[in-house]
């Protein structure tokens, strides 16, 4: 889990995800509290996504939001955002942050469009191609290693 998200989970005080507390993880800084806060297991985002979901916490503890957190990730290219209890306001807040991560680059945070065939990710031009030239380093050492 990256500094960011790390600070992100600590500033808004989420609550374990869904399966914390039961696999004995450490928890990296000092100042996280194992079985207290969402350690990442369950999912975590990148970088260019933070301003995204720290805009959807702040909204949804002014909605009432207890920090529950079941999980967090991407999945085809966009945001999913899985909370405990919540109302159809909050499923509406949620819907409309998990639609901006369809036009924001999650490494970067500038203007990104979903990209790619089979694995989709929303990624701006630039990131897309470190992101392509870093799979095929992975593949070509994989085949390598065969």
């Amino acid at each position: 889990m990256g500094d960011k998200f790390y600070e992100w989970v600590l500033k808004h005080n989420i609550g374990p995800g869904m399966n914390d507390g039961w696999r004995g993880r450490q928890a990296p800084p000092d100042t996280y509290v194992p079985h207290k806060n969402y350690t990442g297991f369950d999912g975590t985002v990148g970088d260019g996504w933070i301003p995204i979901i720290d805009r959807l916490a702040t909204d949804l503890i002014a909605m009432g939001w207890d920090r529950d957190l079941h999980q967090i990730k991407e999945k085809f290219g966009t945001l999913r955002f899985y909370i405990g209890h919540s109302n159809d306001e909050m499923e509406k807040r949620i819907d409309v942050a998990e639609d901006e991560t369809a036009k924001t680059c999650e490494e970067c945070g500038a203007y990104g469009t979903l990209k790619g065939t089979g694995w989709v990710v929303t990624l701006c031009d630039p990131c897309y191609e470190k992101y392509m030239a870093e799979r095929s380093a992975r593949l070509d050492e994989y085949t390598k290693n065969k």
